[in-house]
Protein backbone atom coordinates (compact mmCIF):
# COMPACT_ATOMS: atom_id res chain seq x y z
CA UNK A 1 0.00 0.00 0.00
CA UNK A 2 1.37 3.33 -1.03
CA UNK A 3 1.64 6.35 1.26
CA UNK A 4 -1.17 8.03 -0.61
CA UNK A 5 -3.43 5.00 -0.18
CA UNK A 6 -2.62 4.88 3.54
CA UNK A 7 -3.43 8.57 3.85
CA UNK A 8 -6.82 8.13 2.13
CA UNK A 9 -7.64 5.17 4.40
CA UNK A 10 -6.77 7.18 7.50
CA UNK A 11 -8.92 10.09 6.33
CA UNK A 12 -11.81 7.72 5.57
CA UNK A 13 -11.67 6.37 9.14
CA UNK A 14 -10.91 9.56 11.07
CA UNK A 15 -13.10 12.08 9.23
CA UNK A 16 -16.48 10.51 10.11
CA UNK A 17 -15.36 10.19 13.73
CA UNK A 18 -14.29 13.82 13.80
CA UNK A 19 -17.63 14.92 12.28
CA UNK A 20 -19.52 12.96 14.93
CA UNK A 21 -17.37 14.45 17.70
CA UNK A 22 -17.80 18.00 16.37
CA UNK A 23 -21.56 17.53 16.21
CA UNK A 24 -21.64 16.24 19.78
CA UNK A 25 -19.64 19.23 21.02
CA UNK A 26 -21.93 21.63 19.18
CA UNK A 27 -25.04 20.09 20.75
CA UNK A 28 -23.37 20.11 24.15
CA UNK A 29 -22.54 23.81 23.84
CA UNK A 30 -26.10 24.64 22.75
CA UNK A 31 -27.68 22.67 25.60
CA UNK A 32 -28.77 25.01 28.43
CA UNK A 33 -26.75 24.48 31.56
CA UNK A 34 -28.55 23.73 34.79
CA UNK A 35 -28.46 26.88 36.88
CA UNK A 36 -26.98 26.42 40.29
CA UNK A 37 -29.17 28.37 42.65
CA UNK A 38 -27.67 29.87 45.75
CA UNK A 39 -29.63 29.05 48.86
CA UNK A 40 -30.61 32.31 50.51
CA UNK A 41 -32.47 33.18 53.67
CA UNK A 42 -36.21 33.99 53.62
CA UNK A 43 -37.13 37.44 52.32
CA UNK A 44 -39.91 39.48 53.89
CA UNK A 45 -42.85 40.64 51.78
CA UNK A 46 -46.47 41.66 52.25
CA UNK A 47 -46.85 45.37 51.58
CA UNK A 48 -48.51 46.25 48.26
CA UNK A 49 -48.92 42.53 47.75
CA UNK A 50 -51.46 39.73 47.67
CA UNK A 51 -50.86 36.15 48.76
CA UNK A 52 -52.49 32.80 49.45
CA UNK A 53 -51.66 30.69 52.50
CA UNK A 54 -52.18 26.92 52.42
CA UNK A 55 -51.48 24.48 55.28
CA UNK A 56 -49.19 22.11 53.40
CA UNK A 57 -45.51 21.32 52.87
CA UNK A 58 -46.19 19.75 49.46
CA UNK A 59 -45.08 22.35 46.93
CA UNK A 60 -45.99 20.26 43.90
CA UNK A 61 -49.59 19.95 45.11
CA UNK A 62 -49.84 23.74 45.43
CA UNK A 63 -48.51 24.27 41.91
CA UNK A 64 -50.98 21.73 40.53
CA UNK A 65 -53.98 23.03 42.49
CA UNK A 66 -53.39 26.63 41.38
CA UNK A 67 -52.49 25.57 37.83
CA UNK A 68 -49.31 27.63 37.96
CA UNK A 69 -47.71 27.70 34.52
CA UNK A 70 -44.05 27.09 33.67
CA UNK A 71 -42.80 26.82 37.27
CA UNK A 72 -39.05 27.42 37.60
CA UNK A 73 -36.81 27.23 40.68
CA UNK A 74 -35.99 30.61 42.19
CA UNK A 75 -34.21 31.91 45.26
CA UNK A 76 -36.14 33.92 47.81
CA UNK A 77 -34.71 37.18 46.52
CA UNK A 78 -35.47 36.33 42.89
CA UNK A 79 -38.89 34.98 43.75
CA UNK A 80 -40.09 38.02 45.66
CA UNK A 81 -38.71 40.33 42.96
CA UNK A 82 -40.71 38.39 40.33
CA UNK A 83 -43.79 38.45 42.59
CA UNK A 84 -43.80 42.25 42.28
CA UNK A 85 -43.55 41.86 38.47
CA UNK A 86 -46.82 40.00 37.80
CA UNK A 87 -45.42 36.51 38.37
CA UNK A 88 -46.16 34.41 41.44
CA UNK A 89 -43.67 32.99 43.93
CA UNK A 90 -44.39 29.70 45.66
CA UNK A 91 -42.37 29.68 48.86
CA UNK A 92 -40.56 26.67 50.23
CA UNK A 93 -42.44 25.00 53.11
CA UNK A 94 -42.79 27.39 56.07
CA UNK A 95 -43.35 25.37 59.23
CA UNK A 96 -46.32 23.52 57.79
CA UNK A 97 -47.51 26.30 55.48
CA UNK A 98 -46.86 27.30 51.88
CA UNK A 99 -47.43 30.86 50.70
CA UNK A 100 -48.05 31.91 47.10
CA UNK A 101 -47.36 35.61 46.57
CA UNK A 102 -47.69 38.02 43.69
CA UNK A 103 -49.34 41.20 42.47
CA UNK A 104 -51.03 38.93 39.92
CA UNK A 105 -53.13 37.67 42.84
CA UNK A 106 -54.93 40.96 43.49
CA UNK A 107 -58.63 40.15 43.34
CA UNK A 108 -59.61 43.16 41.17
CA UNK A 109 -63.25 42.96 42.33
CA UNK A 110 -63.58 39.40 40.98
CA UNK A 111 -64.73 38.25 44.39
CA UNK A 112 -66.98 35.43 43.18
CA UNK A 113 -64.11 33.81 41.28
CA UNK A 114 -61.80 34.10 44.26
CA UNK A 115 -64.35 32.71 46.67
CA UNK A 116 -64.89 29.73 44.35
CA UNK A 117 -61.13 29.13 44.08
CA UNK A 118 -60.54 29.36 47.82
CA UNK A 119 -63.47 27.05 48.45
CA UNK A 120 -61.91 24.46 46.15
CA UNK A 121 -58.47 24.90 47.69
CA UNK A 122 -59.86 24.51 51.21
CA UNK A 123 -61.55 21.27 50.23
CA UNK A 124 -58.23 19.98 48.94
CA UNK A 125 -55.93 21.26 51.70
CA UNK A 126 -58.40 21.59 54.56
CA UNK A 127 -58.06 25.37 54.71
CA UNK A 128 -57.22 28.26 52.38
CA UNK A 129 -56.50 31.88 53.23
CA UNK A 130 -56.11 34.99 51.10
CA UNK A 131 -54.65 38.38 51.99
CA UNK A 132 -54.17 41.57 49.99
CA UNK A 133 -53.16 45.10 50.82
CA UNK A 134 -52.20 48.20 48.87
CA UNK A 135 -51.74 51.45 50.76
CA UNK A 136 -52.07 53.74 47.71
CA UNK A 137 -55.80 53.11 47.35
CA UNK A 138 -56.11 51.71 50.90
CA UNK A 139 -57.40 48.38 49.67
CA UNK A 140 -57.23 45.75 52.42
CA UNK A 141 -58.68 42.27 52.25
CA UNK A 142 -58.58 38.92 54.05
CA UNK A 143 -60.46 35.68 53.38
CA UNK A 144 -60.53 32.39 55.24
CA UNK A 145 -62.13 29.16 54.02
CA UNK A 146 -62.24 25.76 55.70
CA UNK A 147 -63.57 22.55 54.16
CA UNK A 148 -65.25 24.54 51.40
CA UNK A 149 -67.04 26.97 53.70
CA UNK A 150 -66.35 30.69 54.07
CA UNK A 151 -65.47 31.55 57.66
CA UNK A 152 -64.62 35.19 56.98
CA UNK A 153 -64.27 37.54 54.03
CA UNK A 154 -63.63 41.22 54.58
CA UNK A 155 -62.64 43.74 51.93
CA UNK A 156 -62.36 47.50 52.30
CA UNK A 157 -61.47 50.24 49.83
CA UNK A 158 -60.42 53.42 51.60
CA UNK A 159 -60.29 55.38 48.34
CA UNK A 160 -64.07 55.28 48.25
CA UNK A 161 -64.67 54.52 51.92
CA UNK A 162 -66.60 51.40 50.93
CA UNK A 163 -66.86 48.00 52.59
CA UNK A 164 -66.76 45.70 49.57
CA UNK A 165 -67.28 42.42 51.42
CA UNK A 166 -68.23 41.56 54.98
CA UNK A 167 -69.10 37.87 55.25
CA UNK A 168 -68.86 35.71 58.35
CA UNK A 169 -68.21 36.47 62.00
CA UNK A 170 -65.66 39.25 62.69
CA UNK A 171 -62.63 38.20 64.71
CA UNK A 172 -61.44 40.00 67.82
CA UNK A 173 -58.87 41.90 65.75
CA UNK A 174 -61.67 43.29 63.58
CA UNK A 175 -63.77 44.78 66.33
CA UNK A 176 -64.72 48.38 65.53
CA UNK A 177 -64.15 48.13 61.76
CA UNK A 178 -66.77 49.49 59.38
CA UNK A 179 -69.33 46.90 58.33
CA UNK A 180 -71.12 48.75 55.56
CA UNK A 181 -74.00 49.96 57.70
CA UNK A 182 -74.19 53.72 57.24
CA UNK A 183 -75.70 54.32 60.65
CA UNK A 184 -72.79 52.72 62.52
CA UNK A 185 -70.10 54.84 64.07
CA UNK A 186 -66.70 53.63 62.92
CA UNK A 187 -64.08 53.32 65.63
CA UNK A 188 -61.17 52.32 63.38
CA UNK A 189 -60.25 51.81 59.75
CA UNK A 190 -58.36 48.82 58.37
CA UNK A 191 -54.78 49.32 57.20
CA UNK A 192 -51.87 47.23 55.98
CA UNK A 193 -50.66 46.51 59.51
CA UNK A 194 -54.02 44.99 60.37
CA UNK A 195 -53.70 42.71 57.35
CA UNK A 196 -50.36 41.47 58.73
CA UNK A 197 -51.92 40.95 62.16
CA UNK A 198 -54.71 38.91 60.59
CA UNK A 199 -52.13 36.83 58.72
CA UNK A 200 -50.18 36.22 61.95
CA UNK A 201 -53.35 35.18 63.79
CA UNK A 202 -54.45 32.75 61.08
CA UNK A 203 -51.16 31.45 59.65
CA UNK A 204 -47.94 33.37 58.92
CA UNK A 205 -47.08 37.06 58.85
CA UNK A 206 -44.86 37.37 55.74
CA UNK A 207 -43.22 40.56 57.02
CA UNK A 208 -41.46 38.55 59.77
CA UNK A 209 -39.97 35.73 57.72
CA UNK A 210 -36.37 37.00 57.85
CA UNK A 211 -36.39 36.97 61.66
CA UNK A 212 -37.58 33.38 62.01
CA UNK A 213 -35.18 30.53 62.71
CA UNK A 214 -37.48 27.62 61.82
CA UNK A 215 -37.57 28.23 58.06
CA UNK A 216 -35.01 26.50 55.81
CA UNK A 217 -33.41 28.36 52.88
CA UNK A 218 -34.94 28.13 49.41
CA UNK A 219 -35.35 27.62 46.62
CA UNK A 220 -39.00 28.19 45.86
CA UNK A 221 -40.74 28.30 42.49
CA UNK A 222 -41.74 31.14 40.15
CA UNK A 223 -44.46 30.79 37.55
CA UNK A 224 -47.51 32.30 35.93
CA UNK A 225 -51.05 32.46 37.30
CA UNK A 226 -54.46 33.48 36.03
CA UNK A 227 -57.73 33.30 37.92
Amino acid sequence: MTFFQSFLLTVAIVLPLWILYAGYQAKKAARPKARQLKQDSPTDFGYKMAWIALPTNHTASVVEALRITRPQPATWQEGIAKAYQKRVFVTPPLAGWTLVAGVALFSNDEYDKWEALLSQLSQHFGEAQYFATHRVVEHHQWIRYAQGECLRHYAYLGESGAVLRAVGQPTELEQGLPTGSEDEETLALPDEELVMQMAAAWSINPTTLSSRTDIPPGPGLVGGFSI
